[in-house]
């Protein structure tokens, strides 16, 4: 099996998903309601409803203004992802092959990996040292292509228990 395309921007959330770094998103989403809510309470014990009002509209520029600079940071991140990516990934009996850019090629042995798992998007394999991954997007294919990987990572790899 070969795999030649660049990561999009629905792959890399499903590799967020995966990491669990959405979670971590939604509970800094959630902090800004709450500190507002409590702060309002305060101000309308006194009576100070400009002063509510005023929290509420800065609160929601600040919303505004992080929603568009995370997606700013998220498009160069992929960016940068993509440019480092290998043109050609394959699988073979003994690992993982790559082809970079102007003929660049590494090898990893399956033994150098630890586990695999699934996303709706991508298969994420975890390299046995460090914290490194390898992203392989899986979104066009057929679900038998698909079963064919898992057959074929599920012989070589371990698969990662969700």
């Amino acid at each position: 099996m070969t795999f030649t395309e660049k990561l999009t921007d629905a792959d890399l959330k499903d590799v967020q998903r995966l990491t669990g770094r959405g979670a971590y998103n939604f509970r800094v989403f959630i902090y800004g309601p709450v500190l507002l809510v409590l702060f309002s309470l305060g101000y309308i014990r006194r009576s100070n409803w400009t002063m509510v009002v005023a929290l509420i509209v800065v609160y929601c520029v600040c919303l505004l203004y992080s929603l568009y600079s995370r997606h700013q940071a998220s498009s160069k991140r992929l960016e940068k992802i993509n440019a480092m990516r290998p043109d050609l990934i394959s699988f073979t009996n003994d690992g993982l092959q790559a082809e970079g850019p102007h003929g660049a090629a590494w090898f990893l042995p399956w033994r150098s990996f630890k586990s695999w798992r699934e996303g709706k998007r991508v298969i994420l394999l975890e390299r046995a040292e460090g914290k490194q991954i390898h992203i392989l997007p899986v979104a066009q294919l057929t679900e038998m292509d698909r079963l064919s990987i898992r057959q074929f990572l599920q012989s070589h790899v371990t698969p990662l228990a969700h």
